[in-house]
């Protein structure tokens, strides 16, 4: 098997990439951090103005889903830790659900991450316990799979009650940003002014911020990251090998679109194949700003692209990280 090996020359290749949808005015600022045995690469590309490269890679900037592999990667220490089992009914820490009974019953801690609970989509900021039992099921639990971010919300409700926090954001400072070195990533930047802008206005930001939008909710710069990353693949760094294999075991459900036959997911991170020579060993999480962050453990590999244009899409991120692939 050959492994990929971040060098000049494929840096390089990565590099161009990125600066290509940079050049078609596709993002206003593109990251691209790569780190393979404790050695990094990485380059900033940006039209914003009075910027540096070094103060962008501080600045805080929405990353929406990747939220999800965050959040997960703190649940998957708290099984590890034995504090609850993935597949602990939900009801156990949401009274909402046991008092609904029915289907809501039937719900599992793992069911969110693979996207499999059946619940109907709800607005992210407006996604309570309540607010999700009222809407109610598309479809049976585990009986298919599509993409969703509103159940995320009952996961927060899980980090209140096995953390002990009063909110999601000192829990996962517990959990996640002090282990990490992640001192830049929260729901809500001291000063959002001075953030890395982007075109979401759906939701008002305020609102945004102060619902802790557990599935899409949170800041950070691409230097937190980064260290998120690493501290992802450090081997009993975050967690014991058997759990962190749990987390990234590959979870394949039909999907009820008949344009995309199967949903894979992991605990908090996708499998699918994005794109020519990815490994199956490898998982990622992508955001709607067109940022993903890349796992490869076997390979030592992490690599972040890390845009700021919500709706363009995550393309380019998966065309510049396969650069990484293209001999393998």
């Amino acid at each position: 098997m050959i492994y990929p090996t971040v060098n000049d020359t494929t840096f390089t290749r990565a590099l161009n990439s990125a600066r290509l949808c940079l050049d078609e005015k596709k993002f206003d600022v593109v990251m691209l951090g790569a780190r393979q045995f404790g050695q990094e690469r990485g380059e900033v590309m940006s039209a914003l103005p009075e910027q540096d490269a070094a103060t962008l890679r501080e600045t805080p900037l929405m990353i929406f889903s990747i939220t999800k592999a965050i959040v997960g990667t703190a649940i998957a220490r708290m099984v590890d830790q034995r504090l609850l089992r993935w597949d602990d009914p939900l009801h156990h820490f949401i009274p909402e659900l046991k008092a609904a009974g029915g289907d809501f019953l039937a719900l599992r801690v793992e069911d969110v991450f693979l996207h499999r609970t059946g619940l109907k989509d709800c607005p992210w900021h407006k996604s309570s316990p309540a607010e999700l039992v009222a809407a109610g099921f598309q479809w049976a639990p585990r009986t298919a799979a599509s993409y969703r971010t509103s159940p995320y919300q009952l996961i927060r409700q899980v980090l209140l009650s096995v953390g002990a926090r009063a909110s999601a954001q000192e829990v996962l400072q517990d959990w996640i940003f002090t282990p990490c070195g992640m001192p830049n990533t929260s729901f809500c930047p001291a000063d959002l002014a001075k953030t890395i802008p982007c075109n979401f206005t759906t939701i008002p930001l305020d609102e945004f911020c102060a619902a802790e939008i557990c599935g899409a909710g949170l800041w950070s710069t691409c230097n937190d990251l980064m260290n998120f990353a690493d501290a992802v693949i450090t081997p009993g760094r975050l967690m014991s090998q058997p759990t962190f294999e749990a987390m990234r075991e590959a979870d394949i459900l039909r999907t009820p679109d008949n344009n995309k036959a199967f949903l894979i997911r992991s605990r908090g991170w996708n499998k699918e194949l994005i794109f020519n020579h990815q490994p199956q060993r490898a998982f990622l999480h992508g955001g709607a700003a067109g940022s993903v962050l890349w796992c490869d453990p076997e390979a030592n590999l992490i690599v972040a692209f890390i845009a700021n244009r919500c709706g363009v899409g995550n393309d380019d991120a998966f065309r510049t990280i396969g650069e990484f692939y293209a001999d393998c």
